[in-house]
């Protein structure tokens, strides 16, 4: 099936109407082959009332020809975007995405099951799905996102299919607010304004009021339509098509929860699909898709005699949507449905590397001081000249360095989204999805865990998919996406314990293919934007201090994942092992040891060493973990010397974080960094006691 031309446009009446009742016996077919999926699940589970009463919009959208995607290769820059936003109408998609041939129509049998890969919500697994969504409200951010990066390339455009119930959120208003602020009219958003949801799927929990002022008075060009027709949509969507407009669009389609059904079960959220259930709604919608068969060649037989040109036109069309029009001496007397086959093929490999050149890097010297913010401008600056690089930033440009370095030489893709971190972590998916580098900044403590969250769903589907013999996906696929967390550990200092980057890390560790990264020397800094630079390093939490720093390495430093930097005699029988930070404390302490005859070694772990970890505990050493946060180094280490089967006494063992001393968790209130260091027993003072005292 090809539809990647421009839509059909049909000029006489009879045309036009012939045009809409091929539409209706299309929407037959595949509202057919979404109750066939319903009962073919191994749940026999459905999202049926969202799923039905999207099929129109979304049958439009695809079948109507506005959508030019590429099929054999959705990843290919000038090919429009699709986003579910509503994920849990993926039934509703995957039958458009089977017919289309992403993939064949056997996937529609046994889905929701563990060794499908059609889930209950659509994810990057499935070929031509960009993204994973469920958690609703998230999916128009990435939308957003896509529209934006499009705008940068110069091509292609993205269509956002919505549910009324996820504009509940406040994620959509974020995101709508950036579309229109950046005048994104590349973008159309789909509104299912069926009035349900899962609590009461006739009526929502929250009135919304008159959804089109609302989108308005957001700067969007509307249309409300009735929905439970083909021929309003097809204008909305052609006026989309035509419109010389700076504003996004958003077209709402007013319907009802189970729209096109049958059985009172279609206007449920989410219902079982039984075998009683399965034959009596197929058995209708095949009565009604009969009546529909009728009723097009009603209208072709008098378009053949009325408008000769635009028939032939569309019978060309209903062939490329799958539908044979069979005719005798008089004319068309019926269809006959041609399933396609998969055509999605695997997408060319990505080099994910950032391009720059050696000698517009800072050269920090041993002994320097110099701020995070101010390396990561210049390494930014640096890597700006590759067009893969992207920043984004939520009203902290100035802090991070980010958007600083990005205004030198790329103004265009340094981003600042305002203060509204969920929707910039959206966005930034968005762009790593279509190859581009990206590192996006907030506090560590205010990027959304929820958003992120999906983010890794999304990487994981997208890894699966790589590695799959029939992904649609190839190396450099993954996502590329830096969390630049600034002020970090007790560096938050006097904002208090709000803005307190000490329990972040240890919360998002938990995240699935997160890599955790800490750092405070600006030579180590240097390093480790290289190693990002190199690409295909995939979603990587940096987190950085905001005082200057001094400089403890030389040039010569390589930054590794999962190495440790040991300082100092690595045969002394007591370590300290800290990151970020700490290691000026680790240092201090281990000259003021050295002083009293004692010798310590240090290790910096930016990134938690698991060998190092595993030698040290079975060489005997007395180690002691110092961290100026919750301790996700010594969490780190707990894991794997269980997963080693490797046995550490607590008597070996001391921790100091910003826990309690009984190891509570707790926040941390406004203070210096000298004060709250010495409030944790963080300070080299203290290292030096406790190992002298203590240990």
């Amino acid at each position: 099936m090809d539809l990647s031309c421009d839509y059909l446009k049909m000029k006489h009446p009879i045309a036009q109407k012939a045009l809409y009742a091929l539409l209706e016996v299309k929407d037959s077919d595949l509202r057919l082959d979404t109750v066939y999926q319903g009962n073919h699940a191994v749940d026999q589970g459905i999202h049926i009332g969202g799923t039905f009463s999207e099929l129109i919009p979304l049958i439009a959208l695809f079948y109507g020809g506005f959508i030019h995607v590429n099929v054999e290769d959705p990843t290919a820059r000038e090919s429009d975007i699709y986003v579910q936003s509503k994920g849990h109408g993926i039934a509703g998609m995957a039958s458009v995405f089977s017919d289309f041939g992403f993939f064949d129509r056997a996937l529609l049998e046994n889905s929701r099951g563990s060794d499908s890969d059609l889930n209950g919500h659509p994810g990057p697994i499935l070929p031509g799905v960009h993204i994973a969504t469920g958690p609703l409200g998230q999916g128009i951010s990435a939308a957003v996102g896509f529209a934006m990066a499009q705008k940068i390339e110069g091509v292609g455009r993205t269509f956002c299919l919505m549910g009324d119930g996820e504009l509940q959120e406040g994620i959509p208003w974020e995101a709508f607010m950036f579309a229109s602020a950046k005048n994104l009219n590349n973008l159309c958003i789909l509104i299912d304004h069926n009035y349900g949801q899962n609590d009461d799927s006739h009526r929502l929990m929250l009135s919304m009021g008159s959804l089109r002022e609302k989108l308005e008075s957001f700067g969007f060009d509307v249309l409300d339509v009735n929905g439970q027709e083909y021929e309003p949509i097809y204008h909305a969507l052609e006026h989309f098509q035509h419109r010389i407009d700076s504003r996004p669009m958003a077209i709402i389609s007013e319907c009802r929860k189970g729209e096109g059904g049958f059985s009172k079960a279609t206007e449920s959220h989410k219902t079982t699909v039984g075998q009683d259930l399965a034959e009596w709604e197929i058995h209708q919608q095949t009565l009604r898709r009969e009546t529909r068969i009728k009723n097009l060649c009603h209208f072709l037989q008098a378009a053949k005699v009325r408008a000769p040109e635009e028939y032939e036109q569309l019978l060309h069309w209903a062939s490329k949507m799958g539908i044979d029009v069979q005719q005798d001496e008089n004319g068309p007397v019926g269809v006959i449905r041609r399933y396609s086959q998969r055509r999605t093929k695997r997408a060319a490999p990505r080099d994910k590397t950032l391009h720059y050149q050696e000698r517009d890097l800072p050269d920090p010297k041993i002994g320097d001081k110099l701020q995070c913010s101010k390396i990561a401008a210049d390494m930014v600056a640096a890597f700006s000249r590759d067009p893969k690089m992207i920043t984004l930033d939520a009203d902290m440009g100035l802090i991070s360095g980010l958007q600083p370095g990005m205004l030198k030489h790329a103004g265009n893709r340094g981003i600042n989204v305002g203060i509204a971190e969920s929707n910039m972590s959206g966005i930034a998916e968005a762009f790593a999805a279509k190859g581009y580098n990206v590192w996006h900044s907030t506090f560590g403590v205010f990027f959304d865990w929820r958003v992120l969250r999906r983010i890794t769903v999304s990487q994981q589907e997208r890894m699966e998919s790589i590695s799959k013999s029939d992904g649609w996906l190839s190396e450099g696929h993954q996502l590329d996406i830096t969390l630049f967390s600034t002020a970090s550990n007790i560096d938050t200092g006097v904002n208090g314990a709000t803005h307190m980057s000490i329990d972040d890390v240890t919360a998002l560790m938990q995240l699935p293919h997160l890599r955790v990264i800490d750092v405070a020397c600006p030579r180590m800094m240097v390093a480790v934007m290289k190693w990002i630079a190199k690409g295909s390093k995939g979603l990587v939490l940096l987190r950085l201090t905001r005082a200057a720093s001094e400089t403890i390495y030389p040039k010569s430093l390589q930054f590794e994942y999962g190495k440790g930097y040991v300082h100092g005699d690595p045969h002394a029988d007591t370590v300290i092992i800290t990151s970020g930070r700490g290691i000026y404390e680790g240092l201090n302490a281990q000259k003021a040891l050295r002083e009293q005859g004692r010798e310590i070694a240090v290790v910096d772990m930016p990134s938690f060493d698991a060998d190092l970890a595993a030698q040290l505990t079975q060489q005997g050493k007395r180690i002691l973990f110092a961290e100026q946060n919750n301790g996700f180094l010594f969490a780190s280490y707990l894991d794997e010397m269980y997963r080693r089967g490797i046995a550490w006494s607590p008597e070996k063992i001391t921790t100091l974080s910003t826990r309690t001393r009984e190891r509570k968790a707790r926040h941390l209130h406004s203070g210096t960094y000298t004060q709250l260091a010495k409030l944790c027993g963080l300070s080299a003072e203290d290292l030096v006691n406790t190992i002298t005292f203590e240990m």
